[in-house]
């Protein structure tokens, strides 16, 4: 094919127009690169009070870790003495109150079976000397407290005790 050919105007026309495309695309660039270079300045700027302030948060950051891991040992070896005084106070609670059985406990229940005991032989001593003082050998009240075999408003009846020896097979003793 062959080449078109353009009137001179026609292709003046398009020559004008290339060069104002050409530097329009050149002050395009230029305002671009100047563009450019504010924002790495600009950057740059704010890196320089940056750099400082990531280096105070590492810092910090490390000497936080440094302490919450010192914290940290700390508070397991507290829990650890914490459960070693436990077990040893339940031991020795333990132990205490053993001891307490064996050596309070015990002597006080027997001293108090021993006091009720006499406490009880003095009430039915009194219960007999009462009667002893009156004469009647016999109470009229319906509290009469059954009396062994042998045993009298004057003391032992020997004659009674070998006539009534079926008693400690489990007899019934006489009432006086």
């Amino acid at each position: 094919m062959n080449p078109v050919q353009l009137n001179p105007w026609a292709s003046s026309v398009l020559v004008v127009f290339y060069i104002i495309l050409a530097i329009v695309v050149v002050v395009l660039i230029g305002f671009l690169a100047w563009l450019l270079t504010k924002l790495n300045a600009l950057l740059e700027e704010y890196r320089a009070k940056i750099d400082p302030l990531l280096e105070k948060a590492d810092r910090v950051l490390t000497v936080t870790g440094d302490r919450v891991n010192s914290i940290g040992e700390k508070a397991e070896t507290i829990l650890t003495q914490g459960e070693e005084v436990a077990t040893s106070v339940h031991t020795k609670v333990d132990r205490t109150a053993a001891v307490v059985q064996r050596t309070i406990n015990a002597p006080l229940i027997g001293v108090n079976s021993l006091a009720a005991g006499i406490t009880q032989a003095w009430g039915t001593f009194a219960r007999l000397q009462n009667r002893r003082a009156d004469g009647t050998g016999r109470r009229e009240d319906s509290s009469a407290i059954p009396v062994p075999v042998g045993v009298s408003a004057g003391g032992i009846d020997r004659a009674a005790a070998n006539d009534n020896a079926g008693v400690a097979s489990g007899l019934p003793g006489k009432e006086i």
